[in-house]
């Protein structure tokens, strides 16, 4: 894809609709019926990643099929911030079970807590990723207004990309962004479960492993939910790369990428099981079945 009109299309479309799918207050929909209460001192804020999910996967069909067509891929980029991407791509999935998971968690640790359902806005990790300084401090601004209006304080966060961004990007780039930041992982301390779902080998996504170190969270997390967490080769600090989000400019490569890291993951074992919307994502696209941990957590608790 054409470097200069992908990124043109994501910055339009993130200033537009606040994303570059253009979900908007959609990316709340989720917790309807949850009982979870509007706002309040500390919240849980998904950033949308894992709602994204299932528009990244659908539009990677387009995307592969559009690759070293650079006058027709230009002309759909453009079209597409002029139509919400949202309102054409339909998915025959959702990732909601992941976030119904997280929710889980929290309420089996007896952790309180609220949510911003229409104000839960994307948390701009890719425009970092592609280092749009100028677009990334303007959309901290935006986070910031809209955790000021609900009166957080603390916020709860599930994946690795929205808790780099919240808890060392935006502090860095927008004054006053000091609000604490905590990862369900952190806080999550289920007790009693009895559940035991044998061996899952374990891909720990970057931005947890190397920024901010919470794959030992991670295992204390799965253990006490009767997950075996198998090692690959390369895990923990030195994990491997899952492909992300290269799949904008080189969907070929992010899944070549992310074949080498299955391959390698499916030697211990051929059950696979990750904590990142992206990860999941690029792996999935490798061929194999990957499972997300938090899904896995909302159907253990659910017994």
């Amino acid at each position: 894809m054409p470097i200069d009109s992908t990124i043109s299309m994501l910055v339009r479309n993130v200033r537009k609709w606040g994303d570059y799918y253009g979900l908007s207050k959609g990316c709340g929909d989720w917790a309807k019926g949850l009982g979870l209460r509007k706002g309040g001192r500390r919240v849980l804020y998904t950033g949308c990643l894992y709602q994204l999910v299932p528009y990244i996967d659908e539009s990677a069909k387009y995307i592969g099929l559009l690759e070293g067509h650079r006058t027709l891929s230009r002309l759909l980029l453009r079209l597409s911030s002029l139509v919400r991407p949202a309102s054409v791509i339909r998915p025959s999935w959702n990732e909601y079970e992941s976030l119904y998971g997280a929710v889980s968690l929290l309420r089996a640790s007896g952790i309180e807590f609220g949510y911003l359902y229409g104000d839960d806005v994307y948390c701009g990790a890719h425009l970092w990723d592609l280092g749009l300084v100028d677009e990334v401090r303007r959309h901290g601004e935006l986070i910031k207004g809209i955790f000021e209006r609900n009166g957080v304080e603390e916020v709860i966060t599930v994946d690795p990309h929205t808790t780099y961004m919240l808890g060392e990007v935006y502090p860095s780039l927008v004054e006053g962004f000091d609000f604490e930041v905590k990862t369900v992982l952190e806080l999550a301390d289920p007790r009693g479960v009895k559940a035991d779902s044998g061996g899952w080998v374990v891909h720990d996504p970057c931005y947890f492993s190397r920024y901010r170190d919470l794959t030992s969270e991670f295992r204390r997390l799965a253990k006490a939910l009767g997950i075996e967490v198998l090692e690959p080769k390369r895990s923990g600090r030195l994990t491997a790369c899952c492909g992300g989000p290269v799949e904008w400019f080189r969907l070929g490569l992010a899944t070549e990428i992310a074949k080498k890291r299955m391959e390698e993951l499916l030697q211990v074992g051929e059950r696979v099981i990750t904590y990142c919307p992206i990860c999941l994502s690029n792996l999935r696209r490798a061929g194999a079945k990957v499972e997300d941990f938090y899904a896995l957590a909302y159907r253990i608790l659910s017994k």
